[in-house]
Order: C-alpha cells, then structure tokens, then sequence
C-alpha cells in the first residue's frame, strides 16, 4: 500500500492564518515518473500543429494570429482530414508525407480566404543521399531567403526550423523544444544510431 509521505517543512514557508503555503504532502511516485506532456504519443496531430504553426511564424512580422483566428485554421485543417482518415488514423498513425503536403497547402488556401495574406509552399530540394552538413546548410539558406521550414523527423514527428546555429537547429514546435543539437541529429544516410532521424526529402518551405 502506497503512504503518503509529510512534506518537510520550509522555515521561509509563508502563514497565512495557520495554513503554510506550500503543500503539506507529496504523493511518493511523483518522483518516479514524468507527466505525459499534451500530445504525448500522439504524433499525427504533429502535421497539423507544424502547418498551423508555420504559418503562424511566416507572417509574424505582418499578423498576429488571434486565438479564433487558430481556431479557425485548426478547424479547416480537421475537416481536410476528416474525409481522408478516422480521427483514430491521424491521433495514432499520423500522417504520410503526401497527405501532410496536401494539408499544408489546403491551410495556405485557408489562411489566404481568412485573411486575405497569400502564403506560397515550396518543397525544399535535397537529394536523399544528402548528408547532414548539406542538410543544415539547405535550411540556414531557406531562412536567410526569409522562408520558414517545415521538417519531419523519424518517428512522424513534423516541426518547424526557426533558426540555425553553428551547434543547434532552433526549433518553434508543437513538444515545446526550443532547440536540438546538430550532433544528435542525422539523415538516413547516417543510420539509425541518432537521436534525432531527419527526412530531408520531405521538407517544405513557407514564403510570404
């Protein structure tokens, strides 16, 4: 049987009328394990928060999307799904490539008929047998010509590129990540020891 176990007490712990601010007990697995993050294990909603999101940082500097005008775009991106697969299909299995470019231009007509901003998508050229030097210098050219890139990672996790440095690719994405370190990332042709798999082939391009 689990026992909760008492809380040592804070000599700095504010009283406010008798009653310490901090919490009097911890329950005793909360050390032994992580909470699921929103999304966990759920990486085919990753496709459609990567688009949102994208489009989102490609007219940051124009439009500051607002929490209906999202709603909006998420709504329009579940019904292009909702005729392609069940909702179990995109929460488990996620999304292939093509349906997920299908989606990101079905968004970027969404965004123009809302907003009336015109949004182009663009693939990103990179011969499968690229390797990832050529692939960190493929998205730090993409953002120097002002377009945003869209990734995916082994696993079906989609994401977007902010940035790029000398050590890290920084990341605007639906797992809270802000960055991943270029050492832990890789291309197929690298194998599979890495942790972060990318697919260069399947790279989009925003542009405003």
């Amino acid at each position: 049987m689990l026992q909760a176990q008492d809380a040592p007490v804070d000599e700095g712990a504010v009283d406010h009328g008798g009653v310490l601010a901090q919490p009097g007990a911890r329950h005793p697995n909360a050390r032994l394990v992580a909470p699921l993050w929103l999304g966990d294990s759920c990486e085919g909603l990753s496709g459609l928060y990567a688009a949102i999101n994208g489009i989102r940082l490609a007219f940051a500097h124009q439009r500051k999307f607002t929490a209906p005008e999202v709603h909006l775009l998420m709504r329009c991106g579940l019904r292009f799904l909702s005729g392609r697969l069940t909702p179990e299909q995109c929460v488990v299995n996620g999304l292939r490539i093509q349906l997920w470019r299908a989606l990101v231009e079905s968004l970027a007509g969404g965004t123009w008929r809302q907003t009336g901003l015109p949004i182009a998508v663009e693939r990103i050229h990179v011969e499968q047998s690229a390797g990832r030097q050529f692939v960190f210098d493929t998205l730090e050219e993409a953002i120097a010509r002002y377009r945003v890139p869209l990734i995916l990672e082994r696993g079906g996790h989609y994401g977007v590129v902010s940035g790029v440095t000398a050590s890290s690719l920084l990341l605007f994405d639906s797992r809270g990540a802000c960055w991943i370190s270029k050492r832990a990332c890789g291309v197929p042709t690298d194998g599979e020891h890495l942790r972060h798999l990318l697919h260069p082939s399947a790279f989009l391009a925003l542009n405003v």
